[in-house]
């Protein structure tokens, strides 16, 4: 597509409510946060396809995750045997990443029941963690988290989950953040699919 004055028009894709949008860089509705966040998306896909490691896959998730979907941590969970082994962002104290270095695959952890039931686990807030996760929250506070979610990595078969998290309570999490983290999840899984092969 060309631009009245016949150079190649330049475009943002981002991701809003469950669709994808393209649209012309100088269009209205391209604003600066939506550039932002599709810049970021790409980024962390080039990042992705790009990992040689398992280790540089991970360091992509909890390093890059959270700012697309406006939160503040994420981490990277991968099967291993009947456990998830958990990759944890920088910025979580040492005494509360050594309590969840692994988990079961079951109902004891939001982490464990996204693997479990290849869903999203979606807590927005604390309070929310009261029904089936009691013993997290004193540690998800002390971790300056309100929020999480939890959303399953499969590729051809199961391989994990990513954890984000947010610092105020998200009533509704954003279908933008859905729908970004379904695509991140899928870029990941490919990602640690590739390097099993």
């Amino acid at each position: 597509m060309t631009a009245a004055s016949g150079e190649p028009r330049q475009f943002v894709i981002y991701v809003d409510n469950r669709a994808v949008h393209r649209c012309p860089v100088d269009a209205p509705a391209a604003d600066g946060y939506r550039r932002d966040i599709a810049d970021r998306l790409t980024r962390l896909s080039r990042r992705l396809g790009d990992a040689q490691t398992v280790g540089e896959v991970a360091s992509v998730i909890t390093h890059d995750v959270a700012a697309v979907v406006d939160g503040v941590y994420s981490n990277l969970a991968l099967i291993d045997g009947t456990r998830l082994r958990i990759v944890h962002q920088d910025s979580l104290t040492l005494d509360i990443a050594s309590r969840y270095q692994t988990v079961p695959i079951d109902d004891s952890t939001p982490l464990g029941t996204a693997v479990r039931t290849r869903r999203p686990v979606i807590l927005p807030s604390l309070r929310s963690y009261e029904a089936r996760y009691p013993h997290m929250i004193e540690d998800t506070d002390k971790a300056g988290l309100a929020a999480t979610m939890s959303f399953p990595l499969i590729d051809r078969e199961l391989l994990g989950a990513i954890g984000v998290g947010w610092t105020q309570q998200r009533p509704i999490v954003p279908d933008h953040a859905l729908t970004n983290l379904a695509a991140i999840s899928r870029e990941c899984g490919r990602a640690l699919a590739s390097l099993r092969r």
